[in-house]
């Protein structure tokens, strides 16, 4: 029978195995760019230099027959910090906490605007343009990429 609804452990277990293969900044990174989290860096990279964002998403594709390039636990925070920083970006909360209000959520899945990166869009670049271009440099070089995104 097709599985419709994944229990609690198969949920994690799902979160877990793509942690390993996505394409994630370390705590090194994160740090050097001046970020909070790996959701800060990924959407500052994502909406304020598309060309690194694109060399960092290829230079980190992981494989399935392959061990994490960082501890495991590191993997699966990055990661819900990139969900968690993508759901708050999407329902306008382009400066949030980190912590997903049920106003976020429901705005995120009501609008629809998992389907659609639109809004994403123009809420994360409203937010690089805020906080000033020296933050988009200062993602692209804290993950070791050189102007045009080519690796450094």
């Amino acid at each position: 029978t097709k599985m419709v609804h994944l229990s609690f452990e198969d949920f994690l277990e799902f979160v877990t195995r793509l942690a390993a293969v996505a394409p994630l900044p370390t705590d090194d990174e994160i740090r050097q760019g001046g970020f909070e989290d790996a959701g800060q860096l990924i959407l500052d990279l994502r909406f304020g230099d598309p060309r690194a964002y694109d060399a960092f998403i290829r230079s980190r594709a992981g494989r399935w027959d392959e061990p994490p390039t960082q501890p495991m636990e590191r993997c699966v925070e990055h990661l819900l910090f990139v969900l968690i920083r993508t759901v708050e970006a999407s329902a306008g909360n382009a400066n949030g906490d980190g912590r997903l209000s049920s106003r976020e959520a429901g705005s995120f899945y009501q609008e629809g605007t998992y389907r659609d990166g639109n809004a994403a869009a123009a809420t994360a670049a409203a937010a690089c343009k805020r906080r000033g271009d020296s933050a988009v440099g200062s993602a692209a070089s804290g993950v070791g990429f050189k102007q045009g995104g080519t690796s450094a």
